[in-house]
């Protein structure tokens, strides 16, 4: 009887070890695109600087920002996706059309860098730096 004692204590702990070592560990948390961001472009010699507000609901993306420059000061919406490193994003201003922002985000979640298309640019490179 013994031996079976022994054999079954030693068989309990082998299993108390296994599900400590097999415990699910929880992976570090996805960077976020919630928060304020600033990005500078320079288009045709001009510059200006563009502001966005987002929040993120599981990959979906709204908010709202501002094109600041020489011709004054534009607002929009924005909406778009967060497939953590891929951001995309609509930039909508009434009577413009839409500007599409593509790119990825640092593992930091503190730059977007990509390309903004549409209403008017092509391929223009942005780097967004989370405020």
């Amino acid at each position: 009887m013994r031996a079976l004692r022994a054999f079954l204590l030693v068989g309990v702990a082998a299993l108390a070890m296994g599900a400590v070592a097999c415990k699910d560990s929880t992976s570090p948390a996805k960077p976020t695109v919630t928060g304020h961001w600033l990005g500078t472009i320079i288009a045709t010699g001009q510059s200006g600087t563009i502001s966005i507000t987002l929040a993120e609901s599981n990959t979906a993306v709204t908010g709202s920002g501002s094109l600041q420059g020489p011709g004054g000061t534009l607002a929009w919406t924005v909406t778009g996706t967060d497939v953590y490193p891929n951001v995309s994003l609509t930039l909508t201003a009434t009577g413009f059309n839409p500007a599409n922002f593509t790119g990825t985000l640092n593992s930091a979640g503190t730059s977007m860098v990509g390309t903004l298309n549409g209403s008017g640019w092509t391929n223009l490179a942005i780097t967004f730096v989370k405020q």
